[in-house]
């Protein structure tokens, strides 16, 4: 669960706003879209491919599951 909690601190420092259920709500602008995805790629020294880029499905679950998946680490 250590890792959804990074995530989540992240996306909040970027301007998006995650409730209890883990969905992001309110308005995330490109920029604030972006500087997240960048400060996921530092923090985890990862990159993100052009396929986990889709702004329409974006939710800490699903950050979780990319950050796991390019981290190789187990999705528990």
């Amino acid at each position: 669960m250590e890792i959804e909690k990074r995530i989540q601190s992240l996306l909040e420092e970027n301007g998006m706003e995650v409730a209890e259920d883990g969905t992001i709500f309110g308005e995330v602008d490109s920029f604030g879209y972006l500087s997240a995805i960048i400060s996921l790629e530092e923090e985890f020294s990862i990159e993100f491919p052009d396929e986990y880029l889709n702004v329409e499905l974006i939710s800490l679950e699903h950050f979780s599951e990319i950050v796991k998946t390019l981290t190789h680490q187990s999705n528990e």
